[in-house]
């Protein structure tokens, strides 16, 4: 049985082989990546069911390992977006309207896990602010 870390680890090849075919259709072009925002705080939402802290910190872990595995592979020549400094308080423990992520509990979404209209423009906002402060847009 495959664990979620060996898992998360497999999609390494796949995605350095597509970041190196863009590379190759488009050689001029500038790649940016961006990784996965915070999605649950430490010691997680003691009020959302089902969300205890070992299973908020399994669930972060894996968002972080797969942000990991982004960062790794954009390293050889793509621009990665790190997306998480500016997310946090984001999580889906905060406030509907301010976070990011819907709780298992889906309100804004009805899709556990998934972003919210906040989350997606805040995630847009950083990646359009990173892509205008290199110089990439005129």
């Amino acid at each position: 049985m495959k664990t979620a870390a060996s898992a998360i680890d497999s999609i390494a090849a796949a995605y350095s082989t597509a970041l190196h075919r863009i590379s190759s259709l488009a050689p001029n072009a500038r790649i940016f990546v961006d990784g996965w925002p915070t999605y649950v705080r430490d010691g997680g939402c003691p009020d959302l069911i089902g969300l205890r802290p070992a299973d908020a910190a399994t669930i972060q872990a894996d968002f972080d390992r797969l942000d990991g595995v982004v960062a790794r592979e954009a390293a050889a020549g793509a621009t990665y977006i790190d997306t998480r400094p500016q997310s946090i308080g984001h999580d889906m423990c905060a406030p509907a309207g301010i976070r990011w992520f819907d709780p298992i509990v889906a309100t804004e979404t009805l899709v556990p896990y998934h972003p919210t209209l906040e989350g997606m423009r805040g995630v847009a906002d950083i990646i359009t602010q990173t892509i205008r402060s290199s110089g990439a847009l005129h």
